[in-house]
């Protein structure tokens, strides 16, 4: 087997991950879950079971690392399941710095939409607001009751922001 093999698979599910998730918002269980057979395979088939081991443990990382955020309502399954088949076919250390890059790209991504649309002051008034009320009432109150389904929402489709996250840190290392 080429040692590059597990790379290409990995790259062919992000490319089109990236591409699903931008046109339909949508990222596919029929990506996904073949790629997470393919990735314990390819994992026991180059390391046996230590690669199993550690496919194991990147994929748990990257579901766990976008559990919070999924519960909130902040980004969808496919992209938890996504960061997970990352971990799966790279590992926990890789996954968790791909985690930083995309949160970093992410972040940076949201304020030039909210710069785009003209509502980054009013995002940002509301945060102020709502950290000002958490701080006065002690945290026994939540000014932050929900991530999704705002009236006007702006959203951020994260499986490109997971893509570059990805390929900058494999790039950079």
């Amino acid at each position: 087997m080429p040692a590059f093999l597990p790379d290409l698979v990995l790259l062919v599910v992000l490319l089109i991950c990236f591409y699903t998730d931008l046109k339909q918002r949508k990222i596919y269980n029929k990506v996904l879950f073949p790629a997470m057979l393919a990735g314990l395979l390819l994992s026991y088939h180059a390391h046996g079971p230590a690669g199993l081991l550690s496919a194991a443990q990147g994929f748990l990382l990257g579901a766990a690392l976008l559990l919070l955020p999924f519960a909130a309502g902040g980004l969808g399954a496919g992209d938890l399941k996504l960061l997970a088949v990352i971990g799966l076919f790279k590992g926990a250390a890789f996954v968790f710095q791909v985690f930083l890059a995309a949160a970093l790209l992410g972040g940076v991504l949201a304020v030039l939409l909210l710069l785009w649309r003209g509502r980054l002051y009013g995002v940002l008034k509301n945060v102020l607001q709502g950290l000002y009320l958490l701080l006065v009432s002690g945290f026994r109150i939540n000014p932050f009751p929900s991530l999704a389904g705002g009236e006007g929402e702006i959203s951020l489709p994260y499986a490109p922001v997971l893509v570059l996250g990805t390929f900058l840190v494999f790039f950079l290392s």
